[in-house]
């Protein structure tokens, strides 16, 4: 150690060489290469607190039910038994369905229970996996789960959203007659603890236009229904934190206007991301000839720059930080977006897909402002963590479910500084290779964790670690091919994590694989 600098190298040994390229175990007493690549911590430059709320998930009302509960409305064992241990730290209700759910027509007895159509394209039926059942449910797999409600802008009134916190939050011995009625109907339904709401978020997407919208909202109509809704969750929770949405098509019109109006009265700006596959560096347009085809690492991190800067500018008496509430891999969209669509699908929880949301995670852990983020989705679309056949019933994971079952095991108090370092005795296209990697690191005073992200070509690691640090685990995502995915018959994706005593390897160096997510867990001698 270097002052209060780490050069930690030399982090995969034999059996990821053997695993990866076939290797033989290493030679302790060999000399390091020049060209080794290494890793640089600075323990002491704290980023920001580590959150597990980083690694949150999306949910909705419509999908989730059938993967959750069966024809009779019981809890399933497959998706329990697949959850068992699965960290559930944030979990967010909902997406575009959010606008149209009615919270207090799916509460009580199915029979009592009232129609709701939630998406156009969908028939009107009593919505089963209401409130109390999702959260029930999120509670049983992850009793530390906490919550994201979205606020129904579109029909719920300001009253309904005052009666929500309270239903939700509310205690049953409040001196509030309101509250306490509602919070001991939420006791009589199966919820006697208060609901740890962790924001309340102020709609979804209103102003993008999309097929399955009958509305397309302006900032001043979004003003003035979230000033209200504002209101009525203060008045219910004085201590609620509220999330203020920016704009989904990214017009800084939007969100300059949105931000000077409300952003003293809130704690977060959300942002949805949705972006392109970036394996080897892909930087394919933003549009193409199927319409949108995703967000490049660019544009993304420039409009995260400018929510950072506006928000800063516009509401300096606040610091708001960044709420990431919806991000995912975008599927390739043919010329056509029909039913072939669907074909590009797996691409989301492909290996490529894990890479690029491991990336984005990557990046946005190494920024300060970027406090939570939730991945779409939990079962939703061509996203899902988990898919339940429609004809047999069967229940299967995706490599998505692999990527963060494998974040979820990060424990540690702050995000600190570090970087590939890579010899500058390289050529310029070895040096290019870096822009390939990201890696974040947390710690506290007993442990240290590296998630080293490789989107590129394999590259040569030093084979030393530092005194300070004794590796204990070791856990590696990967495979043969980009487009390699997990099926209901097939599990190409899956982490494999091995024990300290896999990893001994002092000398010589070893090849991180190409296409791969590293783990690495150190504890302090």
């Amino acid at each position: 150690m270097i002052g209060k600098t780490l050069w930690l190298s030399g982090l995969l040994v034999s059996w990821i060489a053997s695993r990866a390229i076939g290797a033989a175990p290493l030679d302790s007493t060999s000399a390091v290469p020049a060209s080794a690549w290494g890793i640089r911590v600075e323990e002491e430059t704290v980023i920001k607190p580590f959150s597990s709320r980083m690694f949150g998930l999306n949910f909705d009302w419509t999908v989730t039910q059938r993967v959750v509960l069966n024809d009779a409305g019981e809890y399933r064992e497959d998706i329990s038994e697949l959850c068992k241990g699965f960290p559930l730290p944030l979990n967010r209700m909902a997406g575009t369905d959010s606008q149209e759910f009615r919270w207090k027509w799916a509460i009580g007895p199915m029979a009592d229970r009232l129609p709701q159509q939630l998406y156009k394209f969908f028939p009107e039926r009593p919505v089963r996996l209401g409130p109390v059942e999702w959260v029930r449910w999120v509670r049983q797999e992850d009793p530390k789960a906490q919550f994201v409600f979205v606020v129904n802008l579109l029909k719920d009134t300001p009253q309904d959203i005052a009666d929500l916190v309270y239903f939700l939050t509310g205690r049953a011995n409040s001196p509030r007659p309101e509250e306490a009625a509602w919070a001991k109907r939420r006791v009589q339904l199966g919820l006697p603890e208060p609901v740890p709401v962790a924001v309340w978020e102020l709609g979804n997407e209103m102003e993008l236009k999309i097929p399955e919208k009958s509305y397309v909202w302006t900032a001043e109509q979004y003003i003035d229904a979230s000033r209200a809704a504002i209101t009525a969750i203060r008045v219910a929770d004085p201590k609620a934190r509220i999330a203020l949405h920016g704009s989904s098509s990214y017009d800084p019109g939007w969100n300059q206007a949105v931000l000077r109006a409300l952003g003293a009265q809130v704690d977060y700006f959300s942002l949805h991301f949705y972006y392109q596959g970036v394996a080897f560096g892909s930087t394919q347009g933003l549009q193409g000839e199927g319409g949108f085809q995703g967000h490049t690492v660019e544009l993304v991190e420039r409009w995260i720059d400018q929510a950072r800067d506006e928000c800063a500018r516009l509401v300096p008496e606040r610091p708001l930080k960044l709420f990431i509430s919806e991000h995912a891999r975008w599927p390739v969209t043919p010329k056509v977006r029909d039913e072939s669509w669907r074909k590009s699908w797996y691409q989301t929880h492909s290996l490529e897909g894990c890479l690029s949301t491991a990336d984005f995670l990557g990046r946005w852990m190494n920024r300060p402002e970027v406090e939570m983020a939730t991945y779409h989705s939990f079962s939703s679309g061509p996203w899902g963590l988990f898919y339940r056949d429609v004809s047999t019933g069967k229940l299967s994971s995706t490599g998505m479910y692999e990527l963060f079952r494998m974040l979820g095991s990060i424990e540690g108090k702050s995000v600190v500084r570090s970087e590939i370092v890579v010899p500058k005795t390289l050529s310029e296209t070895a040096q290019a290779e870096k822009a390939l990697h990201t890696v974040f690191a947390v710690r506290d005073e007993k442990q240290l964790t590296l998630v080293i992200v490789n989107r590129g070509k394999a590259f040569p690691l030093e084979a030393g670690i530092s005194e300070k640090y004794v590796l204990r685990t070791g856990s590696l995502l990967t495979s043969a091919s980009l487009d390699d995915h997990n099926t209901a018959d097939a599990r190409p994706l899956q982490v494999v994590t091995r024990p300290a005593e896999s990893w001994r390897g002092p000398g010589g160096t070893v090849e991180v694989p190409a296409r791969a997510v590293l783990l690495l867990n150190f504890g302090v001698r």
